[in-house]
């Protein structure tokens, strides 16, 4: 190369470097929540309390909006609809129903499924506003597309009153599956429970049962 064009190069780049304002230079790095929001797409929420661990914010259970859905409706949204109580997706939350609940029996769950895939289920027996593992009453569970039963032991240690449940459905098993975190495919529905005392028949002492 000419030694004139070579200098003149060399100066035009420090002149470059000297005077390019901060700005102009390279991005600063990016938070955590900005490369989830940037990276996430939208996705289907619960909406049980945040103690669940529902909201984005939280690592809240999500499922991109594709594959399989419990019941026919589903929606992608940016977070969790308010409020958290269980209503926050209204009429969306429509794959799974159930008879009276009772301590201490076996509860009935009719669940609809789009298309076959897998369930995991929570309820929150104990009522301290979390799901913990003990309290998984379906752990990739098959369903066909269609209706599909789900019988579920309710403990004699169960706390009676309302309480939430979580169910996550997809496509394929999930390992070691959690009621929060996001998943690739399906739905996340949470419900609220009535959980009523059990049905005790007494009898005098020297009387027959006939039940």
């Amino acid at each position: 190369m000419d030694k004139k064009i070579y200098a003149f190069t060399c100066l035009a780049t420090l002149v470059s470097l000297a005077f390019s304002p901060p700005h102009l230079g390279a991005a600063a790095p990016r938070t955590a929540t900005q490369r989830a929001v940037i990276s996430e797409p939208e996705a289907d929420f619960g909406d049980a309390p945040n103690s669940f661990g529902t909201t984005r914010a939280s690592d809240g259970a999500r499922h991109v909006v594709a594959g399989p859905t419990l019941g026919t409706k589903r929606t992608g949204e940016a977070d969790a609809r308010v409020p958290l109580d269980g209503s926050g997706d209204g009429t969306d939350d429509d794959g799974a129903a159930h008879g009276v609940i009772l301590v201490g029996e076996s509860a009935v769950f009719i669940i609809l499924a789009s298309d076959a895939g897998f369930l995991n289920v929570w309820i929150d027996f104990d009522g301290d506003g979390k799901f913990s593992p003990v309290e998984q009453v379906a752990k990739n569970s098959r369903l066909a597309a269609g209706e599909n039963k789900l019988a579920v032991p309710i403990p004699g240690t169960a706390v009676v009153g309302a309480r939430y449940a979580r169910f996550r459905f997809t496509s394929a098993t999930v390992h070691a599956p959690k009621p929060t975190g996001l998943l690739p495919d399906g739905e996340v529905e949470d419900y609220v429970l009535q959980i009523r005392p059990s049905r005790q028949r007494y009898v005098k002492p020297g009387d027959r049962r006939t039940d």
